[in-house]
Formats: C-alpha cells, structure tokens, sequence
C-alpha cells in the first residue's frame, strides 16, 4: 500500500493508525464490488423474464380489447359500421381512424369514462395491442354472423 509523503506524515503526526482504516477501507469496497457483481449477474435471465412481461401485458391488453370490440359488435354496433370496419382490417389497415360520433368511440368512451374528456381518445385504432384486440373481437363476431346475415339477406329464415 502506498500514501503520498504528506498522507503519511500527517497520519504519523496524529498517531492515526493506518491498518484498520485501511482494512475498513478494503472490506466497504470488496463490499461495494461484490453487490455490483451479484447486481450483473445472469443478466440474460433478467432481460428474459423483461421481455416475458411485457408479451404477457401485451397479451392481456389484446384479450381486453378482444372482448371490448366483440361486445361493441354484438350489442351496439349497426351493420354498415361493422362492414366497413371489417373492411378496412380485412385491407391491411395498421389503424383505423373513426369519427367521434362511430358508434364504437362512443362505445369505448363509456366504458372508460363518465363523461367524455378526450373526444377522440378512441378514434384511432390499431397501433397498440388493446387497439389490435378490439378490432380483432368485432372481425370475430362479423365473421361468425356472417352466415346469418347472408341468410337473412337471401329471405330464407
């Protein structure tokens, strides 16, 4: 171990004894090393389970939206809303933009709040995988009522 001449001297001085201060010094710092050690350790399993919780809340938003979209489909949603709708995600739309007063804005404005603070809060659809889940629920229940539709359609019943 080295101390500069004046360090030294200035310990001898005050009859400071070097040895424990110094062992102190060592066991605070191979303290400090092994915390940040045990800190880095298996990162890759740390960013593995990061990852997973983010796909798992991904997921949950998705089945969140899914159901949204699929009630809207079922129990608000008029015909020509949910073809067009279907339309615009059967074409590949990455989102879908909807007027304020699209019966499914104002159906996931009032599931969400009292009275309406952000009017286009949900005009626009499709970037997150909530967005993606409630388009997905009202394709599903579309594609399901189809059949009955068309039969409906060609008089039969």
């Amino acid at each position: 171990m080295y101390l500069s001449g004046d360090l030294s001297a200035a310990a001898r001085k005050y009859g400071i004894s070097l040895s424990p201060i110094c062992q102190r010094a060592v066991e605070e710092e191979l303290r400090r090393q092994r915390a940040a050690e045990e800190a880095r350790a298996d990162l890759a399993a740390v960013a593995d389970r990061l990852v997973r919780t983010k796909a798992e809340g991904q997921v949950r938003d998705f089945v969140a939206g899914f159901e949204l979209g699929a009630r809207w489909a079922r129990d608000h949603a008029d015909l020509p809303e949910l073809e067009d709708l279907v339309e615009m995600v059967g074409a590949g739309a990455v989102s879908v933009v909807l007027d304020e007063d699209h019966s499914l804005a104002v159906f996931l404005t009032g599931e969400f709040w009292q009275s309406d603070p952000a009017p286009d809060a949900f005009t626009r659809l499709g970037e997150q995988a909530f967005d993606r889940g409630i388009l997905a629920g009202a394709v599903e229940v579309f594609e399901a009522v189809k059949p009955y539709l068309d039969l409906a359609n060609s008089g039969v019943r």
